[in-house]
């Protein structure tokens, strides 16, 4: 999604001359609410993805790890009795803001992961992530949690919140809430390190993948390819400076059709290969990115008293 300034739309609408136009954007950037700093208002709480700025994000994360943590340190320090309600509920309803614009970054990071919404990523992933490992650490928390894990059984109470409470602890203690404070602070720069090695990861993806490019010159050897399937090609051919030819990408609308369809086993052969080899030579190599991802799962797994990572992860 590329999003539209507010203050450009409103001034448009209106056929106010230019003069003024530059008055009236200033003017409503200044008084442009953030979409996320307010329930959504509407059908079915949709996000309202046309009023959404790249811009709005980080303030959003940055408020809304701001609330969730102070909502946090409220319960934790709540001088009553540990009970489902003011424990696991509270936790449940707490950090509205934060998942309102993480639910939404996160989909359009998979979806349309446009250059700013990368960058923005590069930022936000690990601030969300240092965020829920302090939470998933924090002792005075995991204590009234564990309360009520140890007294589950005689609280009378439903099934479906005995279960509730069984998977917040489990959560908890795959997160390190049993670990000494040392093995806390490697486990949270293990985590560190996996957020960064997964951002990088996706972006050599995605960089690999928009770099692919099967030009195919020969008429003939678009046989058995949908027509939509060509003209789309002829236009990519165009923005990319080929005009008269045909490219075809590695993105699924373009990938799918070439290997379901074309008649041409060698325009086959060459999709394939570009798909089951990307991402694995330079400038996007994530072999050694892998690598040391593998190393630091194992060493994840073994702080937390697993053989190893596949058996954590099971």
């Amino acid at each position: 999604m590329k999003p539209v300034k507010l203050a450009a739309r409103i001034a448009l609408s209106l056929g106010i001359a230019a003069s003024a136009t530059a008055i009236t954007m200033t003017s409503c950037t200044e008084q442009r609410a953030n979409p996320f700093m307010e329930p959504y208002g509407t059908k079915y709480d949709i996000p309202p993805f046309e009023s959404i700025l790249y811009s709005d994000y980080l303030p959003a994360v940055e408020k809304g790890i701001a609330e969730k943590k102070a909502e946090i340190k409220a319960i934790a320090e709540n001088p009553e009795e540990p009970t489902f309600e003011n424990t696991i509920m509270a936790m449940e309803k707490s950090g509205q803001l934060l998942s309102r614009v993480t639910r939404v970054f996160g989909a359009l990071n998979e979806s349309d992961g446009t250059p700013e919404i990368q960058e923005l990523s590069e930022t936000i992933f690990p601030m969300v992530s240092s965020a829920s490992d302090e939470i998933l650490m924090d002792p005075k928390l995991f204590a009234r949690v564990k309360s009520l894990y140890d007294r589950r059984d005689s609280l009378n109470l439903e099934p479906n919140q005995v279960r509730a409470i069984e998977l917040s602890y489990k959560s908890f203690v795959r997160n390190g809430a049993l670990l000494s404070d040392a093995d806390k602070s490697q486990l949270m720069d293990i985590n560190k390190q996996l957020t960064d090695l997964y951002l990088k990861f996706n972006k050599n993806l995605l960089s690999a993948t928009n770099e692919f490019e099967l030009v195919v010159e020969n008429e003939a050897d678009l046989a058995g390819i949908p027509a939509g399937i060509v003209a789309t090609a002829a236009e990519e051919a165009k923005t990319r400076g080929k005009e008269g030819k045909w490219v075809f990408t590695l993105h699924a609308p373009s990938r799918l059709p070439v290997l379901k369809y074309a008649d041409s086993r060698d325009i086959r052969e060459k999709m394939y290969n570009g798909y089951i080899n990307l991402a694995s030579a330079a400038p996007y190599d994530n072999r050694p990115i892998i690598g040391e991802i593998v190393k630091l799962r194992a060493r994840k797994a073994d702080i937390l008293g697993f053989k190893d990572f596949a058996s954590y992860m099971t």
